[in-house]
């Protein structure tokens, strides 16, 4: 979203169900947001506390004519919908269903999607669910009556845009996949304008080995010690290097 904070309005969110979509949901809420969640089996959400503040509407991203009803007003989309799991074709599911809520936006004039993804370098050796990410990312970005959806491709250490360039950045399952977490969140902090947010969405500490195999993770989550740490690092180095305009706030920390 650089340069541009999705203003309050209708919002749908694909993918309420999962991980990242339960604890987005009431954060847009809070914000002054008419929030549409869509899901194939929407029974899944009853029994969350945000439930009788959304409307709620059955679709899937693999069927493209039940995706009309679901776009009707929307005026910004978060897509955080993936298959891997769903059979051996499931990266191409994915690139399909990219296609598929790509072009629902596109028929209603949608004016802005925001896809979370996974981040990592364009290399050969990704692991197929980073792979995927970024083939995603791509369908989601074909020009199809769009002009306001970029997808960079880069690096959490290293981002590609400028300095003080976005009002919000969002760390979505990143650090742990990041060699060196702290430059990831000091890069956010550097493209955030003054006044901006940093959202970040990660993993508690856990001992699940086989996600450095599975999901190529580099880090087993972290503690809270750690992100506060994160967080307080940058702003003890930003008192001295940057700007005197540059405010960074509070952190707050949702429980998961």
């Amino acid at each position: 979203m650089e340069g541009s904070r999705v203003p309050p309005g209708r919002v749908l969110v694909a993918g309420a169900t999962g991980y990242v979509g339960r604890r987005l949901v009431p954060e847009l809420l809070a914000a002054g947001h008419q929030v549409r969640c869509m899901a194939r089996t929407p029974a899944n959400l009853r029994d969350e506390q945000w439930a009788d503040r959304v409307e709620v509407v059955q679709a899937d991203v693999t069927d493209r004519d039940s995706l009309d009803a679901a776009f009707e007003g929307i005026g910004a989309a978060y897509y955080l919908v993936h298959s891997i799991g769903s059979g051996d074709d499931w990266r191409a599911k994915d690139r399909r269903a990219a296609a598929n809520f790509r072009d629902a936006a596109a028929a209603v004039g949608c004016g802005q999607l925001i896809y979370l993804g996974g981040l990592g370098e364009d290399a050969d050796d990704l692991s197929p669910h980073l792979a995927s990410r970024h083939e995603v990312g791509t369908e989601l970005a074909q020009k199809n009556g769009l002009d306001n959806l970029a997808y960079k491709l880069g690096d959490s250490e290293k981002v590609p845009l400028g300095d003080k360039s976005v009002d919000l950045a969002i760390l979505s399952q990143a650090l742990h996949h990041a060699q060196h977490p702290q430059t990831a969140v000091n890069e956010a902090f550097r493209i955030l304008k003054p006044g901006g947010q940093l959202l970040i969405l990660d993993l508690n500490e856990h001992n699940f080995e086989k996600a450095h195999e599975l999901y190529a993770d580099v880090w087993l989550g972290f503690k809270e010690s750690t992100y506060r740490a994160f967080s307080f690092k940058f702003t003890k180095d930003a008192e001295m290097e940057m700007d005197n305009d540059a405010d960074f706030g509070t952190m707050e920390k949702i429980a998961l």
